[in-house]
């Protein structure tokens, strides 16, 4: 308990009594996620990169990204490699799901490149409910992709 008050308080969620700080404490209590996570999200516009943020938190609420079929081992292997990047697991998420999107959330390109078409369509729907709630505390809608 002393380690999760002492996150909450390096976060700037709670202050010195442990009363949530207004606002970031209080908005930081309306996500039904990890501290770490809501706090990335709340802040993110002043970092640029609401859009990928979001994303990526959806997507971390998924559990396989990835199918491996036994037979077809290394042909998903190669194709996951297409999607990996240098900066790690988070980007190459973002870089799923961005794909997804471009090629019409079709279960098709799923099956074709090895992509669990339903947990894409549920981090999908948490992105879209992320939104909503990050539009109620009118956080800006910016991107590090100028869009």
């Amino acid at each position: 308990m002393i380690n999760g008050l002492e996150l909450l308080y390096a976060l700037g969620a709670i202050d010195e009594t442990s009363q949530l700080t207004s606002p970031l404490g209080l908005q930081m209590a309306e996500f039904p996620l990890p501290p770490m996570h809501s706090k990335c999200l709340l802040k993110s516009a002043e970092f640029g990169c609401f859009t990928e943020m979001v994303t990526i938190v959806a997507m971390m609420q998924i559990q396989d990204v990835f199918i491996t079929p036994y037979r077809q081992r290394h042909q998903a292997d190669v194709i996951r490699k297409k999607f990996a990047v240098e900066e790690g697991n988070h980007i190459t998420m973002l870089n799923v799901f961005t794909k997804f999107v471009e090629n019409g959330r079709s279960k098709k390109w799923c099956s074709d490149h090895f992509v669990n078409y339903r947990g894409l369509m549920r981090a999908d729907n948490v992105r879209s409910q992320l939104v909503r709630l990050l539009k109620r505390f009118e956080i800006e809608k910016v991107s590090s992709r100028g869009h």
